[in-house]
Formats: C-alpha cells, sequence, structure tokens
C-alpha cells in the first residue's frame, strides 16, 4: 500500500464525503481531491455523534431533519461549512437511531443522543448558481468520480417525488450504500448536491426499501415462529395424541415458508385445524384443570396463527376464520363483528384453569399484551395501559422474571410518557399530566434494560432498544398498539 493511500485511509472515518475534519479546515479543495475524499472512503454506521463531533468540533447539531423524506429515526444532524474549487458548501452529516450489535444501551445517559445516534447519511450542497455553472461543475464531479469508481449510471434509484427538478442525476453504487450526484433547485437558481447514503438511511431509494421491508417482514414471520414453541409445548402437555396430530399439520403449513404472493388455501391443513378445534370444544371439559388449561391453549395459538383476524371480504381464509370463531366463541360469526373479532375464550380459561402454573403463565403474558381487555387488543384509553402495568407489576413482585412480562410493563409506561408529550385530542381527551409522564418514563426505562438483558428473539430485542432509545432521548412517539381511529 503506497504510503500517500495509507494517509488516508487512516484519517477518522467521519471525514467522509468532504466532512470538514480539522485536517481539512477551511481551505479551498481541489475537485479531484473531493472526488477522491468522496469515492475512497464509505459510511461508516458504526460512528456515534459523539466520535463525529470529537473529529468535527466546529460543526452546528440540529433536531432538524435537513432531507427530503420523514425519518421515523432521525435522531441529530450536524453541520458543518467548507469550500472546493471557489465554491462554497454546506454538509449534512445525518444520525439516526440504530441500534449496535447486540442492542445495548449506554450506562452514562448525561448525552444519549451522542452514544444512541449513528451516522446514516452525508449531504453536501453547494451555494446557488446559474444552470450552466451548475451542469458545468456537476460534470466536472462526476469525471472525477468515475475515475476513482468506475463508470456511473445515469439517474438515480430514489422515488419519483424526490428527485423533481433534478438534472445531471448519477449514482455509484456499492454494497448497502450510495453515491448521488445531482443540481437540484434553488430557491433562485440550481445547486449541486453530492449524497451517500446507507442502507439504513431514511432516504427514499427503491432497492434500499424493499431490501429493508422484506428484511422487516422475515424478522416478523421470524418473531412469529418463535411464539408457536409455546404451542409445541402446550401440545405435548395436554397428552392428547389424536388432537395433538392434527394441531401439528396445522402448525407445519404455518411455519413453512411462503411468498407474500402465496395465497392459496392448504385444504387438508385447514381441515386439520378444524378437528382439532371441535375436538378440543368437546374433550376439553372432561379433562382435570392443568391438562384442560394446556389443550384450550394450544388449539388457541394455533387457530389464531391461522387467520387472527378477520380476513377482508372474498379473502380465502374466510370461510375457515368463520368456522373457527364460531365454535370458539359459541356464536354465528361472519366475517367482521366488534363483539368476536377479537375474542380468545379458550386463552382467558387458560388462564383462569392454571393461573398460577406454567400454561397460565404463558397465557398471562399474552393477556397482558393486550391489556386484560375481552373486546379489543389494543388501547383504546390509558386504562388499557394501567391495566398492564398495573397487572405486570404485580406479577414481577411474585417474583416472575420472564423478559416479555417486563418488556410489556415498559411499553405500557412509555405509552404514558407519550401520551403526556401529545395534544389533547391526538390520541385521548384527558391527558396524564408531565410529571406523570416523567416518572413513568424512568420506570419504562427500567424494564426495559431489565428485559434486553435476556431477552432472545432479535426483533423483540431491536423493539425494546429503540423504544428505550427514544425515551432517553424524550423523543415521543406515537403510544404503543393504539388503536387506529375509524377513519385511519
Amino acid at each position: 500500500m503506497n504510503s500517500k493511500k495509507s494517509d488516508w485511509l487512516i484519517l477518522p472515518a467521519v471525514c467522509i464525503a468532504l466532512a470538514n475534519c480539522e485536517k481539512v479546515g477551511s481551505q479551498d479543495i481541489s475537485i479531484n481531491d473531493y472526488a477522491v475524499r468522496v469515492a475512497t472512503t464509505m459510511l461508516d454506521t458504526t460512528t456515534t455523534l459523539g466520535v463525529w463531533l470529537k473529529s468535527n468540533p466546529n460543526d452546528t447539531v440540529s433536531t432538524v431533519y435537513p432531507l427530503y423524506a420523514n425519518d421515523y429515526s432521525f435522531c441529530r444532524a450536524a453541520i458543518g461549512h467548507s469550500s472546493f474549487s471557489n465554491h462554497h458548501t454546506t454538509r449534512f452529516a445525518v444520525f439516526s437511531i440504530i441500534p449496535p450489535a447486540g442492542e445495548q444501551l449506554p450506562a452514562d445517559t448525561l448525552n444519549p443522543a451522542e452514544q444512541l445516534c449513528r451516522l446514516t447519511t452525508i449531504l453536501v450542497e453547494t451555494e446557488e448558481m446559474d444552470s450552466v455553472s451548475a451542469l458545468a461543475l456537476d460534470n466536472q464531479l462526476a469525471k472525477a468520480i468515475d475515475a476513482k469508481l468506475g463508470d456511473h449510471t445515469e439517474g438515480t434509484r430514489l422515488t419519483e417525488g424526490t428527485t423533481t427538478g433534478w438534472a445531471g442525476s448519477r449514482t455509484w453504487s456499492r454494497p448497502r450504500a450510495r453515491i448521488v450526484l445531482a443540481t437540484v433547485p434553488g430557491r433562485t437558481a440550481r445547486k449541486v448536491i453530492l449524497e451517500a447514503y446507507t442502507q439504513t438511511s431514511a432516504v427514499t431509494d427503491n432497492d434500499f426499501f424493499t431490501a429493508n421491508w422484506q428484511q422487516a417482514d422475515r424478522e416478523r414471520a421470524d418473531s412469529g415462529r418463535e411464539t408457536l414453541v409455546d404451542a409445541d409445548s402446550a401440545i405435548a402437555w395436554s397428552g392428547l395424541a389424536y388432537i395433538a396430530t392434527d394441531l401439528r399439520t396445522a402448525l407445519a403449513e404455518i411455519r413453512r415458508p411462503k411468498e407474500r404472493s402465496d395465497t392459496l388455501r392448504n385444504p387438508g391443513a385447514d381441515s386439520a385445524l378444524v378437528r382439532a378445534v371441535i375436538a378440543t370444544r368437546d374433550t376439553a371439559p372432561h379433562l382435570d384443570p392443568a391438562h384442560q388449561a394446556a389443550t384450550l391453549f394450544a388449539a388457541d395459538l394455533v387457530r389464531y396463527a391461522a387467520v387472527p383476524y378477520p380476513p377482508p371480504p372474498g379473502n380465502a381464509a374466510g370461510p375457515l376464520y368463520d368456522t373457527l370463531q364460531s365454535i370458539i366463541t359459541e356464536a354465528e360469526v361472519h366475517g367482521f363483528d366488534p363483539q368476536f373479532a377479537f375474542a380468545r375464550p379458550w386463552l382467558w380459561q387458560a388462564y383462569e384453569l392454571d393461573s398460577l402454573g406454567r400454561v397460565g403463565h404463558l397465557a398471562f403474558v399474552r393477556l397482558l399484551a393486550r391489556g386484560f381487555n375481552d373486546d379489543t387488543e389494543c388501547a383504546q384509553s390509558i386504562d388499557f395501559y394501567q391495566a398492564m402495568i398495573d397487572r405486570g407489576e404485580a406479577d414481577i413482585r411474585r417474583g416472575d422474571t420472564d423478559p416479555m412480562v417486563h418488556f410489556y410493563v415498559a411499553a405500557a409506561y412509555k405509552a404514558i410518557f407519550d401520551l403526556a408529550q401529545s395534544s389533547p385530542g391526538d390520541y385521548v381527551d384527558s391527558l396524564p399530566p408531565k410529571s406523570e409522564g416523567e416518572t413513568a418514563r424512568v420506570r419504562a426505562l427500567e424494564h426495559f434494560r431489565t428485559a434486553l438483558s435476556s431477552l432472545r428473539s432479535k426483533s423483540r430485542r431491536r423493539e425494546a432498544w429503540n423504544q428505550a432509545a427514544r425515551l432517553l432521548l424524550r423523543k415521543q412517539s406515537g403510544p404503543w398498539w393504539f388503536c387506529a381511529d375509524e377513519d385511519d
């Protein structure tokens, strides 16, 4: 490795895309040097805001999102100024709330943003200039970057609404990262922008959006499959071979990897589930409490995993839902009926029959997630969250160490914090006072930390970390699992 390249590579990773490090200062940089800096250094998404500010102490930190798309995970932007080829530039380094490997929360919470927020995007833009000058500068930069990265592709992978008015746009792609160069409209003239972003950025890149959505979908599916382990246990505890065979047939179909476009039903698996539910209805009342609880719980979990809610009209799962819910509720159910849509009577019975046993505990955790509410699975008032807190805290005082209990109690406390920061009518008319919200914030953090110490599910760990990080930053979000309005 030659010494010139080695010197560049050992510069701090945050000196990306003319990042105005102290080594650069305010001197004018040549176009070729500028292109080298952009083209030979990748965005390091492990770079925290604190590390960045140590290398860029003259930056201004802003809480205003500087890009052209909404970002739920936005934390801070570090803003710096420099120039190249006699053009003044402004640089925005965008930091988002992204969990680190291991989802560890910082012990020191004095400056949480500096520890929690990680680099995802750098946007550099020039001052405004006439169109001819802007396109000329765009072309010069493109040639210099081509020399380092290879030929660009014309256009961008950004959504059309994002790029309205753009001209001369080019893209250089790397795994999980891209560099975009273009001229864009200013207030009175045009300016040149150079943007480097990663797959973790909220920049509306079509390919990255799809990849992130697919990854989240896989994580949700993995999380759903993890909960089915409890169904396996309950089936074994029930000790009823003829019901177990049909439930396992249904479970095998539920676990089978499927494409989202795969909407065909498996008649054999559906028939097996119906037989198992009918057999459970007819047999469970004659069992001792422990076996009855296990049988009801197993059938409830498998039925809920197969068709949890009333499908849209015309959906192939509609008849199966109607049949199963009619058997379980002992009522004639057809499609969405508010009285029965979220009813899970067998889950409640399993809890009541075995409240201090292993099945009862598994049922308790699921009832806790729905605020021990008979009619809905989402919050319509503060009472929902208070029920979660009261039930969960009492269970923990009795010695329960299940991290999911801590997770749900933490989520309820955080919801009260979020409601305390909202306006009347946003969610509820009567809001908790700010002081109560701050107390809830502290309690939520305690429970999230406890949950993270032993949670195994990757998706749950990320959810717990993200919720806790927002609490550390005092960043309000929508209260957990609040029912959407009918118009939403």
